[in-house]
């Protein structure tokens, strides 16, 4: 039997020279995410939208200052006096390319800060310019650009580029091996197969999620039905690639993480759970219009439609393997935690297949300028009807910690001083990731009151107060030389269980303490935590006493330095 082909619809009409401009694209897609995060405000944001920002932000810093300040010493025993002075890294808690890729960048001495909310911008730009070009490959150029915008603007992509998480690394390289894994499907090259399996270590060397790029060649297999595959070197070559580039960080991290209690068994009702949670994530995030789209879009792809060129439809059986191995990959891992943000990596690959479902409604419109306008018109009101529902300005607003660090480098200079954080964790992290920021020599000590004035483990439990009174915290801290107390008296901070014995120490006596600020509000910035600010006149005799910090961060670093 002869398939009549519609040639109208069986190639996307040739788009404007400009929009096949690959540096163009890209030049386009890195202003539009930088004008994103202008308006969200992550440029000016504190480290403290998540838990694990500052710890993010901390140890691309310490790879920096280890390249700039230690090469002459072991960097095991640099990153535990590190940790003294700031004590917020976590070394090998997370495969190391992302904390690699930002200490690097942080190289030139441009400020930390803004520079790592470029680096995540043009991560994501990255991830748009490819997801561009993949689109192009089966769409008009009115839904390439209407693709690439809608995946810029939902929310969870706005937050995750103006957060020092690692979700958008894992994205990028994850959208980037899908690619490599639809070309290997087409044309079964070694070459593509050892890229895909080069992008998939990358993207599981950012953080371990990345093996869903593993879980998405197997659904390849099965979606295609292309088993022949399996006789092939590459995919072998893929796996090499990945054992060898991956498998050693991702055990150093598991080892590490195990004994905090971040993995447990699986169990059905467990997977139920991720099953109801991750998609409700995934509808809050792009609408059931748009899922319905991406559907669509999968069926013309596996139904091997005669209008769909044999190398795109490859491609976009990729991003449906890219999808179903997100998406399996989270419903079986052994980590206990479920979080919507591990599903980013699969949110370029349903909008590519959305777009190919816009592609398959509209194909049989001849008139390429009807076609065109029905299809950006149609993009157009679902990403706004959906996106104007949920987007919102998603960057931390300010905690105030930048303020305040800011003041006591200016008073009195942070250099060599000793100061004391009392606050929740994420008011430590971004106090510890604010005085680090600022790169003053001898570093600064600063003391975070989770860690001197308490003792618990990773996840909070066996906890214990390490003072009996407000006198006997009074004393300790003039024991240990500190020079400043920032309280915070959020009501964040005021449950933590030493919050009152460390405000009643600071009333104690007002010969031994003064109150030199209170801090509510910043003229640029809007309101703040109230942070009350302590100098403490009384230093014990002699040399500051040691200090214990409590934490598995410092028990890897003494474990590490003791092997040495």
């Amino acid at each position: 039997m002869v398939v009549e082909v519609d040639p109208v619809a069986a190639t996307p009409a040739q788009a404007p020279g400009w929009l096949t401009h690959r540096g163009v694209i890209a030049a386009a897609a890195v202003a539009v995410v930088i004008a994103i995060q202008l308006w969200a405000g992550s440029y000016n944001s504190e480290r403290g939208l998540y838990s694990d920002e500052s710890a993010h932000f901390m140890n691309g810093l310490v790879l920096r200052d280890y390249l700039r300040e230690g090469l002459d010493q072991s960097p095991v025993a640099f990153a535990r006096d590190y940790y003294l002075h700031y004590p917020k890294i976590a070394p090998f808690m997370w495969p190391p390319l992302f904390h690699g890729l930002l200490g690097l960048f942080l190289l030139p001495g441009w400020a930390p800060m803004p520079a790592t909310i470029l680096l995540l911008g043009l991560l994501t730009a990255w991830t748009a310019w490819r997801l561009y070009f993949t689109v192009s490959s089966f769409s008009s150029a009115p839904v390439a650009i209407g693709t690439v915008t809608f995946f810029l603007v939902t929310p969870i992509v706005i937050e995750l580029s103006g957060s020092v998480m690692v979700d958008i690394a894992v994205a990028a390289f994850a959208f980037e091996a899908a690619v490599w894994l639809g070309r290997f499907s087409h044309t079964t090259s070694t070459r593509h197969a050892a890229l895909f399996g080069t992008m998939t270590a990358l993207a599981c060397v950012a953080k371990g999620n990345g093996l869903s790029a593993i879980f998405a060649a197997f659904a390849l297999l099965a979606l295609s039905g292309s088993f022949q595959l399996l006789r092939k070197p590459g995919l072998y070559v893929a796996a090499a690639i990945v054992l060898v580039i991956a498998a050693p960080p991702l055990y150093v991290a598991y080892q590490l993480d195990a004994p905090l209690g971040d993995f447990g068994p699986l169990s059905w009702p467990l997977v139920l759970s991720r099953v109801t949670f991750y998609s409700q994530h995934l509808w809050n995030q792009l609408g059931s219009v748009t899922l319905l789209l991406a559907l669509i879009g999968t069926a013309a792809a596996l139904w091997r439609r005669p209008w769909i060129n044999d190398a795109a439809r490859h491609q976009a059986v990729a991003l449906a393997a890219m999808t179903i191995g997100a998406f399996t990959f989270h419903l079986v891992s052994p980590h206990t935690l479920s979080s919507g943000r591990y599903l980013t990596l699969a949110i370029a690959p349903i909008l590519g297949l959305a777009a190919l479902g816009v592609m398959t409604l509209t194909r049989s419109i001849t008139q390429r300028q009807i076609r065109w306008s029905i299809q950006l018109i149609a993009l157009g009101l679902i990403a706004t009807a959906h996106v104007m529902s949920h987007v919102k300005r998603v960057a931390q607003p300010p905690l105030g910690y930048r303020s305040a660090i800011r003041f006591l480098d200016d008073s009195a200079g942070l250099a060599n001083r000793r100061v004391l954080l009392v606050s929740d964790e994420f008011g430590e992290g971004a106090g510890v990731a604010e005085a680090a920021a600022l790169g003053r020599h001898p570093w600064p000590t600063i003391l975070r009151g989770s860690k001197v004035l308490a003792d618990d483990d990773w996840m909070g439990n066996h906890f214990a107060k390490r003072q009996a009174s407000a006198d006997d915290l009074l004393r300790d801290l003039e024991a240990m030389h500190v020079d400043y107390v920032v309280l915070d008296r959020s009501p964040q901070a005021t449950s933590l269980p030493y919050w009152k014995q460390t405000e009643a120490a600071m009333t104690l006596d007002s010969n031994r303490v003064d109150l030199l600020s209170e801090r509510t509000t910043d003229a640029k910035r809007g309101p703040l935590r109230p942070l009350t600010i302590y100098q403490l006149r009384v230093k014990s005799p002699g040399a500051p006493r040691h200090f214990d910090l409590s934490g598995t961060a410092d028990q890897a670093l003494r474990h590490l330095a003791d092997r040495q």
